[in-house]
């Protein structure tokens, strides 16, 4: 997540609205200061977080090494939304970010390991089958280890997106008490925003015919 500048506006009259279990944002969308995470509005600051929405079978490009990724980083929707969160709850997300950047980045050497094994086995330097067991057996346990960390207690320390479409973002893990105060508060700013035209509107008919 990237800092953003502090003296943006608490909230916007963007969509905000709850979809199930889910709270379903507008690209770009700034909430108000209640922390997603835990719904406190003390030490709260706002991350511009960008979202990425993977279809479930998407991780099985992982298991291609780093050609995988990449196409997978084509394949994969993306969108951008200024979360409010407290200073509590962001140092956990990090340590989230951290723990699943490092269980990403683990294919890289499990993959030139299994690519050893399956060579030195090519060259009789292992057993008949032990090279492609060898390296079947790394790509389990990474998988193991890939699939634990994402859908474990990282997953919980952070909001990640649901699925996203070309309006809205929509979010999941946002505490429940949150997603009612925000969608509250940007219903409240949304129809204040829509009420102040027709008030400028009526203050200028009474001026002429004054």
């Amino acid at each position: 997540m990237q800092p953003v500048d502090a003296s943006l506006r608490p909230a916007t009259a963007e969509l905000v609205r709850l979809e199930g279990d889910l709270l379903a944002v507008s690209h770009g969308a700034r909430l108000a200061s209640v922390c997603v995470k835990c719904a406190t509005r003390d030490d709260v600051v706002r991350r511009l977080e960008v979202m990425h929405a993977q279809r479930p079978w998407m991780w099985l490009f992982y298991l291609t090494g780093v050609l995988g990724i990449v196409i997978l980083s084509f394949l994969q929707r993306t969108g951008g939304v200024l979360l409010p969160i407290c200073t509590a709850c962001d140092a956990r997300w990090r340590r989230a970010v951290r723990v699943r950047s490092l269980t990403t980045l683990a294919i890289i050497p499990v993959s030139v390991a299994a690519i050893g094994a399956l060579a030195a086995e090519a060259r009789g330097r292992l057993p008949n089958g032990a090279g492609a067991w060898i390296a079947l057996a790394l790509a389990a346990a990474w998988t193991a280890a890939y699939v634990a960390v994402h859908a474990g207690k990282s997953r919980r320390a952070m909001v990640t997106a649901a699925s996203i479409d070309r309006s809205l973002i929509f979010l999941r893990g946002v505490h429940p008490d949150a997603r009612r105060e925000l969608v509250a508060e940007a219903t409240a700013v949304r129809h204040g925003a829509g009420a102040k035209p027709r008030s400028s509107t009526l203050s200028g008919a009474s001026a002429d015919d004054e």
